[in-house]
């Protein structure tokens, strides 16, 4: 603080005091502070009034024309004339801004940051709805509503406020901060938690009961306990006492430095001539020096800025939100300069649109989508494009086709059983064939005619050879045999069935392009994962389904639980809402929301295997996709709304452009456009995709390499063989040609002779017959010859 070291004693001295009604507070302040420093003035105070400005104008000239020498104005309004009039005086005029400026500098900050349009501001106290109504003519570019406090006719009109509300402000004391919030959530107009801004008017706003907001994310705006210590000379560092009024001890310390400015002025020796309204004299000299001194003052105090005859106090705070029920602070406010903290950021409410909030620009054209939320900040134009919406883009599915792709279609565990059951099979045939007494082998009697014999190698050629259409061939004789056959080609029947509709299964497979076909068919699954853009039109879609979700199942369980009369109508067995968007939300959260529209296309495009959705704008997508030969648009579009150009809200621009876009589309100049630049597309050079096409080589490849495969096999037997035999036929040839060759003459041996085994021949006399004597000479150990009747001796039988 500044002051005076010494003061002239003066006569007849006035200071004129220009105030608004309710300002009795500071009129109190302005005559303390001169009177602390025992001056022999006088204060005039005009209260300012709109309708008997010329009659306030006058009080003023005369008080002056007295011997005043200073005018201070601490008046709500900026009133042009009163202004102009004691800016030409001869005396110096200073204007104090003593308004709650620094908090509604703070919320007007903040709002901006959120890309707000329009505000509902609940007071303390109605004293301050004039103040700040001055505020935000000069200064604030969204719609304002205020109400004074709560109570049951302000709750009922803050409930039949159409359309709701963007944000909600709460003023007041720490003290009257709890009553009223208490109030706010009993009521339960505190639906949406984020809009709601708590304002605290005192530096008490750590006694703040965060009880009252848990788990709701209110932001919670303060001044900084700076300013404080600042006023009461403190340093940084302080306790600020409880009585403390921040505007009053704003008042009373800039009120020190006028006052030591104009006295300064009269110690110089400075005259202030006798003020006259009618006839005004030149005042740059009195005013100028007033200025120096003044501005020399504040200059060196980081509190106060002086600007145009103007003193206000520079804005100190902190942006606060309850998260997880404690407060974390977003970001530090320092006189117009947002730092962030932390890595923080503010989430805006919705996109800005300078067309509607801040009134800088006149028209807009771009891909803008006409809802009802944005018609509440500007006007749209007849439409110009055709409907659109929100769908779904995939990458088409690289088809993975393989040579072998017929060996896939079983598993490798499914192949080694299928050889294991032949190898079985092949050995059991020899087996049976062997032993079975009732074989062809076994049994010539039976099968005197040629039969297949079953070796082993035969066996399993049979148990080969019965997995083509062609058959084993001739199959076993004996009834255990033909058993077995029977039940192995039951097993390969079914074994070709399965393995034939896998086969065409898997084929079919191949050449699919989409897994899903609605939105809701990517909702139940889990194994493609699916986002939007952050903070986009679509993501706010879904979130606002959610949120209707929610409200839907919060009415159906008032109805279900606290039902008095009919409560049988609402009693349901399942739960009559879906809860699918909740679901799609949580799955778009879980993949992480993109940054941009480009951004997602890339990943789709990146997912070979079509395991990446992205929901987006389906005019954008559709374009997307007539540049892209591997994406492609899932489903029907939903959430159609058109495109159309904004302008400010009553522009009468408005009219003139709906009438000329209305000629151009009955000129067809839009279809024109678009089938320049839709039409013409990469889709022409992209690979047929016909799902009607034959089956292509790439994936039946593997049988013709099997063919070839068993074609150079069979070569190889062959030389194999003909390697084995010629290299056999040459052992043997070189074996006989070293082997001694033994004689062929039959040597007759002759047993010793021994009279007593000579036994009597036997004679017939009947003719001999050949059959008939056969055993009765091998009994008598005689040779089976029979002599005609002209032979007497017989010849003994050789060994």
């Amino acid at each position: 603080m500044y002051y005076v070291s010494s003061y002239r004693k003066l006569s007849q001295q006035e200071r004129v005091l220009i105030k608004d009604k309710g300002q009795e507070q500071f009129v109190e302040r302005f005559k303390e502070v001169i009177a602390s420093n025992a001056l022999p003035v006088k204060v005039e105070t005009i209260l300012l009034n709109a309708e008997e400005l010329l009659q306030n104008i006058s009080t003023a000239c005369n008080a002056l024309s007295r011997g005043g020498n200073l005018v201070v104005d601490i008046s709500w309004s900026e009133n042009k004339q009163t202004k102009d009039t004691f800016v030409n005086a001869t005396v110096p005029y200073t204007k104090i801004d003593v308004s709650i400026k620094p908090f509604l500098d703070l919320l007007d900050q903040y709002l901006t940051l959120r890309n707000s349009s329009d505000v509902t501001i609940i007071f303390e106290d109605s004293s301050y709805i004039d103040q700040t109504m001055y505020y935000w003519l000069n200064t604030a570019e969204m719609r304002l509503i205020m109400s004074e406090t709560l109570n049951s006719a302000t709750i009922k009109k803050l409930k039949d406020i159409r359309p709701t509300p963007n944000n909600f402000a709460l003023f007041a004391s720490t003290q009257n901060m709890n009553k009223l919030v208490k109030t706010a959530v009993q009521e339960d107009i505190v639906k949406l938690p984020e809009r709601w801004n708590l304002v605290f008017l005192d530096f008490e706003f750590h006694k703040f009961n965060q009880a009252l907001v848990a788990n709701k994310p209110i932001n919670i705006l303060n001044v900084a306990m700076d300013i404080c210590c600042i006023l009461t000379d403190q340093g940084n560092l302080c306790d600020c006492p409880t009585d403390f009024n921040l505007r009053q001890q704003f008042f009373r310390r800039v009120l020190f430095l006028i006052l030591s400015s104009v006295e300064e002025m009269i110690a110089e020796g400075i005259e202030f001539p006798v003020f006259d309204c009618d006839e005004p004299q030149p005042r740059e000299q009195i005013h100028k020096v007033f200025e120096d001194l003044l501005a020399s003052n504040i200059e060196n105090d980081n509190l106060l800025v002086y600007n145009t005859s103007r003193v206000s106090m520079k804005t100190y705070g902190y942006f606060k939100v309850v998260k997880n029920n404690s407060i974390n602070i977003l970001a530090k406010y320092d006189d117009g300069v947002v730092h962030m903290l932390d890595n923080n950021t503010i989430k805006p409410l919705r996109a800005f649109y300078g067309i509607g909030v801040t009134h800088r620009t006149d028209i807009a054209v771009t891909a803008l989508i006409m809802t009802a939320d944005k018609e509440e900040v500007v006007d749209f134009v007849a439409p110009y494009f055709e409907q659109t919406g929100i769908t779904i883009v995939m990458r088409k599915p690289v088809r993975k086709t393989s040579l072998f792709k017929f060996m896939t279609v079983l598993k490798l565990e499914v192949w080694f059983s299928i050889v294991a059951a032949l190898i079985v099979t092949g050995f059991m045939v020899w087996f049976l064939d062997k032993y079975s007494p009732y074989s062809a082998r076994n049994n010539k009697k039976a099968y005197p005619y040629p039969c297949r014999e079953f070796t082993l190698k035969e066996s399993f050629w049979f148990a080969l050879t019965s997995f083509t259409p062609q058959g084993g061939g001739e199959a076993p004789k004996a009834l255990s045999g033909r058993t077995l056959v029977a039940a192995y080609w039951l097993f390969v029947v079914l074994m070709l069935a399965t393995f034939t509709a896998n086969l065409a299964a898997f084929l079919t497979v191949e050449r699919m392009q989409a897994p899903v076909q609605s939105l809701e068919q990517l909702a139940r699954q889990s194994r493609i994962n699916y986002t939007v853009v952050k903070n986009s039109q679509t993501h706010q879609y879904f979130i606002n389904m959610k949120y209707a979700e929610d409200i839907l199942y919060k009415m159906w369980k008032e109805l279900t639980l606290n039902a008095s009369i009919d409560d049988g109508r609402y009693r349901v067995w399942d739960y009559p809402i879906k809860e699918q968007y909740g679901h799609i939300l949580l799955a778009i959260n879980d993949s992480i929301p993109v940054e941009s529209a480009q951004e997602g296309f890339d990943n789709v495009n990146e997912h070979l295997d079509a395991d990446y959705a992205f929901i987006h704008d389906s005019s954008e997508i559709k374009y997307a996709i007539s540049k892209n030969c591997n994406l492609t648009e899932v489903g029907e579009v939903f959430a159609e709304k058109p495109y159309a150009v904004a302008v400010q809200q009553g522009s009468h621009l408005q009219d003139d452009i709906s009438k000329v876009i209305l000629l151009l589309q009955k000129q067809r100049y839009f279809e024109g456009l678009q089938e320049k630049y839709w039409n013409h597309s990469a889709k022409g050079d992209c690979p047929s995709t016909d799902d009607n096409e034959g089956i292509t080589l790439e994936s039946l490849g593997g049988v013709f390499i099997a063919t070839l495969f068993g074609l150079a096999l069979a070569m190889i037997t062959l030389a194999g063989e003909v390697f084995y035999y010629r290299r056999k036929y040459k052992e043997m040839e070189r074996q006989k040609y070293f082997t001694p060759q033994q004689s062929n003459k039959i040597v007759p041996t002759i047993s010793p002779f021994y009279p007593s085994e000579i036994k009597p021949m036997k004679v017939a006399i009947n003719p001999a017959h050949f059959s008939s004597k056969i055993k009765a000479d091998e009994a008598w150990n005689t040779s089976n010859l029979i002599l005609f009747p002209k032979g007497r001796n017989r010849v003994t039988k050789l060994n």
